[in-house]
C-alpha cells in the first residue's frame, strides 16, 4: 500500500480464538510535517461524525478515532475482511 502522506500502518493482531483483527492507521509528528497533520486534524465535535462516516463507508463497526495536536490515529477491530483490505478501506476513506 502506498504511503504518500506519512500514515503509519501497524501489523494486524489476529486473536486466534475469536478471529478478531485489530488494526491502526495514523499520522504523527515523526511521519509528517505540521502542514500535512493539520489536514487530518479533527476537533472534538468532528470525531463522532467522522467515526460514523467511516463505519458506514467501510462496514467496520468498531472504530476509535484519536486526534491530538501531534497525531491522528484510527484504531479498528473487525472480523469481516483480511487486514490489507480493511486497512486500505480505512486509509482511503
Amino acid at each position: 500500500m502506498q504511503n504518500p502522506v506519512g500514515f503509519q500502518h501497524l501489523s494486524n493482531i489476529l486473536l486466534q480464538k475469536e478471529k478478531i483483527m485489530v488494526g491502526l492507521t495514523g499520522i504523527n509528528y515523526k511521519t509528517s510535517t505540521v502542514e500535512i497533520r493539520e489536514q487530518f486534524s479533527l476537533s472534538k465535535e468532528e470525531i463522532i461524525p467522522f467515526s460514523e462516516f467511516l463505519q458506514k463507508e467501510t462496514d467496520i463497526s468498531e472504530i476509535v478515532v484519536l486526534s491530538t495536536c501531534n497525531r491522528t490515529e484510527i484504531y479498528f477491530s473487525q472480523d469481516k475482511y483480511d487486514f490489507q483490505l480493511a486497512a486500505k478501506m480505512v486509509y482511503k476513506t
